[in-house]
């Protein structure tokens, strides 16, 4: 008969995606020191897949298998009911598969909230909020991780803003990343580049650590980090960017929902993230919505109406990341050009890397797609202005800054109903609003925009009072209020304070000026 046993855990790792180096995307490497409750200790080490239940795992004594049990406790065991892909998720997860096998063999089983307390190791942020003592704020020095800061994208662009903007304020930040350094935009930082995660989370000593990656959170925990607040700057819903298609998308992945729920400090940038972090895990954070630059983003004053029957159709995301959904748009525009034969499509596609990639639309005449790669700010303002209609077609987002950054520049928007501008964007009013995934209903809505001048014009209207509110002047304030009161308990010099706003305020004139 099989006996199933409790341990206490002593440690454990959880080494998702073999931390910095991503070479095993889809599962983690956990391995667990456990104690028996004879006082025995032993080692499980196992590969699992992310979609794995964690609330009770189930795992075989590995002192009985000369391999400590790594094949019967992983992904594709024998024995044991494991989840091995985003496509074969297991319905009775940790049930025996083969007892015959087992016999006389223990089995142990430990719970999520064991895993959360061994992780944190005795670490507790609501104790390190209290006892931390600021001195003035040029005396201040905070630690910001990144994963590559060479990666032109969103994420990047909003830590790096953050980064000048304490510069100017009298704020030391030193950058810590295992990628290269950043050549396309300028950076107030010290930059440190490492070669292991280990050896950079150990060099960090800042109290005051701001993680850009749920990757990075189990690394500052195992560096014993008393004495350091740590915050997550959360950008995205992590979840929704592990998987191949839209319903492995949306499997929850435990593994992620665990690392994310660990009580450390949170820094959310829409309100659809503080809004998904409270309802789902019951986590709260520190709001400071994104912004776009209006002195960057703005309406072309020489702009001239689409030609009759040529449409310039603007979009952004990498086209070989299952979540950016250019694939949904790509469907649409072959539905369209095949009901309009007489309209030409031009598509401009904006992502970072240069990629190939095959859309399959070189068999129409009158659909083509022109990619556009590593385009900065100011090139970025004149992709959005020559195009005559903005798609948003992304499966999800944590904010949806392309988006705004569209209307900003009088540009009609459809947006797909991806989560990142709940509360922004509102159907039949800045935009038309289309459900994620569905080719003919985008198909639908851009020939309705196409049909109707007047949508479209009212759309433009109201897509710059839009960004109006969610400028980069309203996310400094908010900025400011959260860093001085959460985060660093001081008070910024009011002088730095305004010579930031008349910098942001000068930039905008200036280049509308031009």
């Amino acid at each position: 008969m099989l006996q199933l046993k409790r341990v206490k855990l002593k440690s454990c790792s959880i080494n998702l995606g073999e931390l910095c180096n991503l070479n095993d995307f889809g599962f983690f490497h956990p391995f667990f020191h456990c104690i028996t409750e004879n006082g025995h200790e032993f080692v499980a080490r196992m590969r699992l897949h992310v979609t794995e239940p964690l609330n009770k795992l189930i795992f075989v004594d590995p002192r009985y298998f000369p391999d400590g049990g790594f094949v019967v406790n992983s992904s594709g065991s024998p024995v044991l009911n494991r989840c091995d892909s985003f496509s074969n998720t297991s319905n009775s997860p940790n049930k025996v598969l083969r007892p015959d096998i087992l016999r006389n063999v223990l089995l142990y089983e430990i719970s999520d909230n064991e895993i959360k307390k061994s992780l944190l190791d005795g670490y507790n942020f609501q104790s390190e909020c209290i006892s931390y003592q600021s001195d003035h704020a040029n005396d201040i020095q905070i630690a910001f991780t990144c994963h590559d800061p060479n990666i032109i994208g969103g994420g990047n662009i909003i830590l790096f803003r953050f980064i000048n903007w304490l510069s100017d304020l009298g704020v030391k930040a030193i950058v810590y990343s295992c990628g290269s350094l950043p050549t396309w935009t300028r950076v107030c930082a010290k930059f440190r580049i490492f070669g292991s995660y280990q050896e950079m989370f150990d060099a960090i000593n800042e109290s005051i650590v701001i993680l850009f990656s749920v990757w990075h959170i189990e690394p500052i925990l195992k560096t014993n980090p008393t004495g350091k607040k740590i915050y997550h700057l959360r950008q995205i819903v992590e979840n929704y960017h592990y998987g191949t298609d839209y319903h492995s998308m949306m499997i929850r992945k435990p593994v992620l929902d665990l690392l994310e729920s660990l009580p450390i400090g949170v820094i959310t940038v829409s309100p659809h993230l503080r809004h998904w972090y409270k309802n789902e895990l019951g986590i709260d954070s520190l709001l400071i919505p994104n912004g776009i630059d209006l002195g960057i983003f703005f309406p072309s004053q020489t702009k001239k109406k689409p030609a009759k029957n040529i449409w310039k159709i603007a979009s952004v995301g990498d086209p070989v990341h299952f979540v950016k959904g250019v694939d949904v748009l790509a469907q649409a525009l072959l539905l369209l050009a095949k009901r309009r034969p007489n309209l030409h499509l031009e598509w401009h596609l904006a992502f970072g890397q240069a990629r190939s990639f095959d859309m399959g639309l070189c068999n129409l005449k009158n659909l083509q797609i022109f990619p556009h790669v590593g385009l900065k700010h100011i090139q970025m303002r004149q992709f959005y202005q020559d195009a005559d209609l903005y798609v948003n077609h992304s499966l999800y987002e944590g904010f949806g800054l392309p988006t705004l950054e569209a209307m900003a520049c009088g540009i009609p928007v459809i947006q797909a109903d991806n989560r990142g501008l709940d509360f922004i964007v509102k159907d039949g009013c800045n935009c038309l609003l289309v459900p994620i995934n569905d080719p003919p209903k985008l198909s639908d809505a851009i020939e309705k925009i196409i049909s109707d001048e007047k949508l479209a014009n009212q759309f433009k209207a109201q897509g710059i009072l839009t960004a109006k509110k969610y400028s980069i002047r309203q996310q400094f304030s908010y900025f400011i209020d959260v860093f001085e009161k959460n985060i660093l308990n001081t008070s910024f010099p009011k002088e730095k304070i305004s010579n930031i706003y008349n910098k942001i305020d000068t930039f905008r004139h200036l280049n509308r000026i031009k």
